[in-house]
């Protein structure tokens, strides 16, 4: 990744990762997000079609009907539940190419952006906000991450 990658960027190159992989049914990820942080980020990051992406409130149940009614493709299907509490769409969570759990914490960390340990709790709340703000910027403008300047960003 170079200095110049947005988080938008970051975030397509991870599900392109594993939705480009040549498999014998097309491939998708089951996104597990129990405290909704993921969601929003998801829509930016697949605007302009990068990918599908299923990531309507609606009761799993529907998406389970949805799925089996679908022809198979490549996606993304977000589910506002941890891995553990998965209960109508567990039989595709099985066949899923992967199963994403990452907390948008330590995504971000991957991305390149180091949060003090002493700051992650008060961050936690901001985070998808301001992650959503700077969707577009460089991950060079992200180092000095705290709550204080990330208060800032958002009531700008």
């Amino acid at each position: 990744m170079t200095t110049s990658a947005t988080l938008r960027a970051w975030l397509r190159g991870e599900v392109r990762a594993v939705l480009d992989r040549k498999t014998a049914t097309p491939p998708f990820v089951v996104w597990c997000d129990p405290d909704r942080s993921w969601r929003e980020l998801l829509v930016a990051a697949a605007e302009g079609g990068s990918f599908e992406l299923w990531a309507d409130e609606e009761h799993e149940l529907l998406t389970r009907e949805r799925m089996l009614a679908a022809s198979p493709a490549p996606r993304v299907v977000w589910l506002p539940v941890a891995q553990d509490d998965i209960g109508y769409f567990k039989v595709f969570e099985l066949k899923a190419e992967h199963v994403w759990t990452e907390s948008l914490v330590s995504a971000l960390a991957r991305f390149g952006v180091e949060i003090a340990r002493d700051h992650e709790t008060q961050l936690r709340q901001l985070l998808p906000a301001h992650a959503k703000e700077w969707i577009d910027r460089p991950v060079t403008e992200w180092r000095e991450l705290t709550p204080g300047n990330a208060k800032t960003t958002l009531v700008d």
